[in-house]
């Protein structure tokens, strides 16, 4: 059109414009709100994040087409051996089973309720009084069910298919998105990140999720990424900053000791062997009267690697993650261990517990402060209530030490 007048010309800039008037007019109550809250300087180091956050989209992730493709062979197959074990533990007791191929269907709900009688559990975020089957549904009965047992069996299969599953569509995912190098085994993918993309305002990732890029026991998604030739890729561990944070903070004092002596015996610095020690009494004694002070942790961690000790880690996260009496001593395996624990480190049960009652007043915690930023304030992060208007006790002190 030559008619430099007409609508088409202009149309674009009206629309954007009305919304340039109306951000401006919420900006100036926004700022003026920040700087009541004192979190000025706070929001003005966020920003900082953005052009970080470009440089990283930008530059992307890169990953080979043949560890891809082997991981996903490796993942179908054991999909499959998993999905063979299920079927024939149903079969074993005369029932027809198709399992689903999302979560849950009526069949796997009938089999695993009605046949193999597992306990019910409620999802408290259901909107329905109907049992469970997920994740945590799932967790809580590897923990509840004999080891030995042909539910426990069928659980653990039906919980390796899924993992599996998940793996597979992350998988395809990666596919989806990838971009060419010219490399015809090395590709690139570039997720979106949002530094405040959950209702939290913690960081989200999409297109594809680069944040569940998890190395698990037997289960690795990492293998399949790595740098391309000439770069390098470092691992970096923070060495227990979970546990070490809610320590230091509470100043509890044998804990504190642990990981300011680690070269020192019986625990070398080991967090999990002080709370071993506590809650296995007997094994600890025995390990020291067999392998003395400077054997007996290592010896404890290789000879209950798959039982008391990984059930002792377990039940460590979970307590600095304020769960609950039931769910502590499921994860410990021992009746009472939640109440031990809490009576032998009483200052980290306090914090915990001045978490939970500052998100119920405030409905969010804040994070560490950053003294170089606000020696004051941390960034503070939105605690979703439950249905009966409190927050989770597990999700406080979480935030409050991963944000």
């Amino acid at each position: 059109v030559a008619d430099g007048d007409h609508s088409w010309w202009s149309v674009l800039r009206d629309y954007a414009n009305a919304d340039s008037a109306v951000t401006l007019a919420l900006w100036r109550v926004m700022e003026e709100e920040l700087h009541r809250r004192d979190l000025w300087t706070i929001y003005l180091e966020r920003r900082r994040l953005l052009p970080i956050v470009h440089g990283m989209e930008w530059r992307g992730v890169s990953l080979k087409r043949s560890s891809l493709a082997s991981l996903e062979e490796e993942y179908r197959a054991e999909s499959d051996r998993c999905n063979a074990t299920c079927l024939a533990v149903a079969a074993a007791k005369n029932y027809d089973l198709r399992l689903p191929k999302g979560a849950v269907n009526n069949s796997l709900r009938d089999f695993c309720f009605d046949v193999l009688g597992l306990p019910r559990h409620r999802n408290p975020k259901a909107k329905t009084g109907a049992p469970a089957l997920n994740k945590e549904a799932v967790e809580r009965w590897l923990l509840e069910l004999d080891s030995g047992s042909e539910s426990r069996r069928f659980v653990q299969s039906l919980a390796d298919k899924r993992i599996r599953d998940t793996a597979l569509s992350y998988m395809a995912g990666y596919r989806r998105f990838w971009v060419p190098t010219g490399d015809n085994d090395l590709f690139v993918i570039h997720p979106n990140l949002n530094p405040t993309g959950t209702d939290t305002l913690r960081f989200s990732s999409n297109n594809p999720n680069e944040q569940n890029i998890s190395r698990k026991k037997g289960f690795n998604l990492r293998y399949c990424f790595g740098p391309a030739p000439g770069r390098e890729w470092w691992a970096l561990d923070y060495e227990n900053l979970e546990l070490r944070i809610p320590t230091f903070e509470a100043n509890e004092p044998d804990l504190i000791r642990v990981f300011e002596e680690p070269d020192e015996p019986p625990y070398f610095g080991s967090y999990h062997m002080v709370v071993f020690a506590s809650l296995w009494p007997q094994l600890w004694d025995e390990a020291l009267a067999t392998h003395g002070l400077k054997g007996a942790a290592e010896f404890c961690k290789e000879t209950y690697k798959d039982t008391q000790y990984q059930w002792t880690k377990n039940f460590d996260f979970g307590v600095i993650y304020g769960c609950q009496e039931d769910t502590g001593d499921r994860t410990a395996h021992k009746q009472g261990a939640w109440r031990e624990n809490r009576q032998r480190f009483p200052r980290i049960a306090a914090l915990a517990n001045k978490w939970v009652e500052f998100a119920n007043k405030h409905g969010y915690v804040e994070t560490m402060p950053d003294k170089t930023v606000s020696p004051e304030r941390g960034y503070p992060l939105f605690c979703t209530r439950t249905e009966w208007g409190k927050v989770l006790p597990t999700v406080p002190l979480n935030y409050h030490v991963q944000g």
